[in-house]
């Protein structure tokens, strides 16, 4: 049962390592 909350906490670190990457793109482009 504690694996879906697992896959949902994995995915959600994911997405913000993804949102801050973008961020640093960003800020390097600009």
């Amino acid at each position: 049962a504690d694996d879906g909350k697992l896959d949902a906490q994995i995915a959600e670190r994911k997405e913000k390592l993804k949102k801050q990457k973008a961020k640093a793109k960003a800020a390097l482009e600009n």
